[in-house]
């Protein structure tokens, strides 16, 4: 859905010029033009906002899911848990799945921290149809201290940490 414009004054390009159907490009228009703008809603208002700004890709950005898992495994079984992932990790390099960054860290405490960024159209992972991670999955509560806790996550700050689209 487009934004309805409301322009001050005549349209600040000729007919003949006037784009017809790129948003980015009529995105650019609003914002040199200091157009006022009425929008359906406030995720349109964003994605047209983000369009606008210029060398920002948002084809990336608007399919890409990133999610965060945090429990705490119990001390006896934490060095089992940390060979499952390792398993998925191994599986996930043989298979070599397009649209999916994955990192697991453990921290002194044995608290696992697993980060998962899916790139596809539907948010969706491969990583659940992996061997290896049904079986990290099985028992997953029983080797837990503190159960897995998973949200969704926007990155804040990122310094060569993470892919920059």
């Amino acid at each position: 859905m487009r934004p309805k414009l409301i322009f001050p004054g005549p349209h600040p390009l000729p007919a003949g010029k006037r784009p017809r159907s790129d948003a980015a490009i009529d995105a650019s228009l609003i914002r040199k033009s200091g157009a006022p703008v009425v929008w359906e809603s406030h995720a349109e208002m964003e994605r047209w906002r983000a369009m606008s700004e210029p060398g920002r890709d948002m084809s990336k950005e608007r399919a890409m899911r990133r999610t965060l898992i945090r429990y705490k495994a119990k001390p006896e079984l934490a060095d089992r848990n940390a060979e499952l992932v390792s398993a998925v990790f191994a599986e996930l390099k043989a298979a070599g799945p397009d649209g999916v960054r994955y990192l697991t860290l453990r921290l002194e405490d044995d608290t696992f921290i697993h980060f998962v960024e899916a790139t596809a159209e539907d948010g969706s992972s491969p990583i659940p149809k992996l061997k290896a991670f049904q079986a990290f999955q099985d028992g997953i509560r029983d080797r837990c201290a503190e159960p897995p806790l998973v949200r969704d996550v926007r990155i804040v700050g990122n310094y060569r940490m993470l892919d920059e689209s």
